[in-house]
């Protein structure tokens, strides 16, 4: 086999945009024969390496993903539409008792797996408007999703009565489908709803009677703040902090199952978070989007017997990762943080870093030293948004024990006009590992 020219030698182009990359000077890189590198998300082939669509932005472990939400998101649509078919032929007078008569000889598990396929108002519709033979389904169901999106008007603007309204039938929904449901055990169960009163209540106590069997193996919460028709929404952030820790105060047993937790637009006292991972203490997924503990606010997480697995968090300045034994990725996406953004401890399992900010009159971050405690690394993502680079160049030596099991680099946010790429090279060097090497540009 021929090998590859030097890179050196070589300009890349990112595709149709026409932006090229030219990389000059001296230093052979032949050591780089699998190398992609992405510009404006696009992937190019440096040295004969197949062309390969690029990783995703944030790259997020699957180990949760593909359990969470995979039983009801990877619908298909044709399925879909042949079921919504036969539900029709059910409804209508020429053709009811024979349609109903033959969906009647199929078996009961059957007829559950045509169910998992259709979102919950056909399944509402399918139980109880259409067929004597589908109305005790609901309550043989152990994977349910139950998001408000479904119960919302489809209208430009939501005002608060009717986002009252929406959530009165998405509670009662939601009690009558876990109380039809109790004489067995629910395996997956994933509430998206806001944080409206009186509803938290009524769900809590839903879910607690249904957890406390020991059986459900996923909990996943979803939980918005109702911001339509708020003007103040720092004194809004405060009462939705407020009114979050309350439901978790009143449904404990619903929270010390908990898998999942999806939170946005809150603001906690000092105590809360560490009151809040003490509890969840099977809490594997939790991303905390635009919430914080005040301004300039560090979140400092120290929970030896966590189960945590991943972390996304976007307005601390800074977060403290004391004991996270469990955790195995981190995404921080945050405009201005406090260098460094994430200070890591004991957290042996780690292997997947996304950083995204801008950094303004601080000192460059050294990488040898931010990630000097993190020895399984294995995917790693900067983002400098366009801004200034705030990595200090370091030599391939410095880096080689860290960048060591190394194997996808996405370099995010660069002005190629302004700044030489020769720093990147020392990334490289010092990842012997490496299988995908992406650079993308921001206008």
């Amino acid at each position: 086999m021929v090998p590859p020219p030097p890179l050196a030698a070589r300009s890349f182009k990112g595709g149709d945009d026409g932006e090229a990359v030219s990389f000059s000077g001296d230093r052979k890189r032949a050591f780089l024969p699998q190398v992609l590198i992405g510009l404006n998300g696009r992937a190019i082939r440096t040295g004969g390496a197949p062309i390969c669509p690029p990783l995703p932005f944030f790259p997020i472990p699957a180990e949760i993903k593909t359990t969470r939400r995979r039983w009801f998101e990877r619908r298909n649509r044709i399925v879909r539409y042949l079921l919504l078919l036969l539900l029709s032929l059910m409804a209508s007078p020429l053709h009811s008792s024979e349609s109903e008569d033959r969906l009647s000889m199929l078996p009961d598990d059957i007829l559950l797996q045509i169910m998992y396929h259709l979102n919950l108002r056909t399944q509402i519709l399918s139980s109880t408007g259409l067929s004597t033979r589908w109305r005790h389904l609901p309550s043989m169901l152990t994977d349910l999703i139950i998001n408000v999106d479904e119960f919302l008007p489809r209208t430009e603007t939501l005002t608060t009565d009717q986002l009252k309204k929406s959530m009165d039938v998405y509670a009662e929904t939601t009690r009558r489908l876990l109380a039809s449901t109790s004489q067995h055990a629910i395996k997956i169960l994933c509430l998206s709803f806001y944080l409206t009163d009186p509803h938290l209540q009524a769900i809590g106590s839903a879910v607690g009677s249904i957890v406390e069997h020991g059986d459900t193996k996923l909990l996943e919460f979803n939980m918005m703040a109702d911001w339509h028709d708020l003007d103040y929404r720092l004194e809004a952030s405060v009462q939705f902090g407020q009114r979050f820790m309350a439901f978790f105060g009143s449904c404990p047993s619903a929270f010390r199952w908990l898998t999942s937790l999806s939170i946005e637009n809150l603001r906690f006292n000092e105590s809360d978070m560490s009151s809040l991972l003490d509890v969840c203490d099977q809490l594997r997924f939790l991303s905390m989007r635009s919430c914080d503990c005040g301004p300039q606010s560090v979140l400092k997480i120290d929970t030896p017997r966590s189960q945590l697995m991943e972390l996304v968090f976007d307005m601390f300045i800074r977060v403290e990762l004391i004991q996270v034994p469990k955790l195995m990725h981190v995404v921080c996406d945050i405009l201005v943080f406090e260098s460094p953004a994430i200070v890591f401890g004991h957290v042996p399992l780690l292997h997947g870093i996304s950083l995204s900010s801008m950094i303004m009159n601080q000192p460059p971050l050294m990488l040898s030293n931010w990630l000097s405690n993190v020895r399984s690394l294995s995917t790693l993502t900067l983002d400098f948004k366009n801004w200034v680079i705030w990595i200090k160049p370091e030599g391939p030596k410095r880096l080689s024990l860290i960048f060591s099991k190394l194997r996808d680099l996405h370099l995010c946010g660069i002005f190629f006009s302004e700044y030489n790429l020769e720093w990147t090279f020392y990334l490289l060097e010092a990842a012997p590992s490496l299988k995908n090497f992406f650079l993308k540009h921001l206008y």
